[in-house]
């Protein structure tokens, strides 16, 4: 596999793609903040409830966040770009909340 930073393969082309990478990159850090608040909200709800079972999601999305953040690093997006991604997100005003 190609390690270059923003090359993505593309299944539909059957070429490196620039374009495709971005997007992909976009993906992958708007799905690594969707696992990080899920993560959050339920460790709040274990530590406000004491129920066992949102404790093993938390870890369970901790797992998640782990597994993109390896595809993150593999590709050497920066993390910073997640901030531009998420000014607007969902996400980011959930997280407010917790």
């Amino acid at each position: 596999m190609h390690r270059n930073r923003w090359l993505f393969y593309s299944g539909i082309t059957g070429r490196f793609e620039p374009e495709y990478a971005r997007r992909r990159a976009k993906d992958l850090l708007y799905m690594l903040q969707e696992e990080k608040v899920a993560r959050d909200v339920y460790k709040k709800m274990a530590e406000k409830y004491n129920v066992r079972i949102f404790q093993n999601i938390s870890i369970s999305e901790q797992r998640h966040m782990d597994a993109v953040r390896s595809k993150i690093d593999k590709y050497s997006i920066p993390l910073l770009d997640i901030l531009m991604i998420l000014e607007n997100s969902w996400t980011l005003h959930l997280s407010n909340y917790i």
